[in-house]
């Protein structure tokens, strides 16, 4: 019986161990979770803040290709117009000096 008493008291020492083991294994899980949930936050919150500033650099370089579009139209237009101003003058020197 004192046999009996000693073991199962052992055997409840063990056990209280070990779930003081498990419960401090617990309560570290839980704030690594924490920690990680917190990484997560923070990294979705950088993500967001990467694809809005994506975002606008390409809707500022949409912008840019508009204005280099437009000013090459008009570039063309003007090179156009000189050459048209260069063929006539050349056309009118040529009839003055016939």
């Amino acid at each position: 019986m004192e046999h009996d008493r000693k073991r199962e008291r052992d055997e409840f020492e063990a056990l209280t161990g070990q779930t003081k083991q498990l419960k401090f294994e617990l309560e570290e899980t839980h704030l690594q979770l924490e920690q990680r949930r917190a990484d997560y936050f923070n990294l979705e919150n950088e993500l967001l803040h990467w694809k809005a500033h994506c975002e606008k650099l390409n809707t500022e370089n949409a912008s840019a290709r508009d204005v280099i579009q437009d000013l090459e139209e008009k570039n063309k237009k003007l090179v156009d117009r000189i050459n048209q101003q260069i063929m006539h003058r050349v056309t009118e020197y040529k009839e003055k000096a016939l």
